[in-house]
């Protein structure tokens, strides 16, 4: 994997979007940048309840559209099997947008922080790996 860290100014050909249950999202990507102490290149899409599925759908298509350069598109999700996620199963059809779901902050911190130059394959199966290495038991 050709990772490059994000301060050497080599933008990431790799574009994030977040797609979660209510207010997930937000808040995961202001403590991420809160962390950092600078502001995060993922976006956001929180799916509320009363809120029609085109419409949420629609949301997620701006979002993708505002990423069209990018070389290919993950999708974190928070949660396999529920709405949000199976609102992307449109999306992940094209061939340069794929669908992670179950993210964590170890997993958005790593997104946020280091330029992804590899195919979207590899750094879903990085950042899954990470995201599985930071979850622990202590005795």
């Amino acid at each position: 994997m050709n990772l490059v860290s994000k301060n050497s100014n080599s933008p990431s050909d790799i574009g994030f979007i977040l797609v979660t249950h209510p207010g997930i999202g937000a808040e995961m990507l202001r403590v991420t940048e809160k962390i950092l102490k600078e502001k995060s290149h993922i976006l956001a899409v929180d799916y509320t309840f009363d809120q029609p599925p085109e419409d949420f759908k629609n949301n997620i298509s701006a979002a993708i559209q505002s990423l069209k350069g990018k070389k290919g598109i993950i999708i974190l999700t928070d949660m396999y099997g529920a709405t949000p996620t199976n609102l992307c199963r449109d999306f992940y059809v094209n061939e340069n947008v794929r669908l992670l779901t179950g993210f964590n902050l170890p997993m958005l911190l790593k997104a946020s922080t280091a330029s992804f130059h590899d195919s979207l394959e590899n750094v879903i199966q990085y950042l899954k790996a990470y995201g599985a290495e930071n979850i622990r038991t202590y005795p």
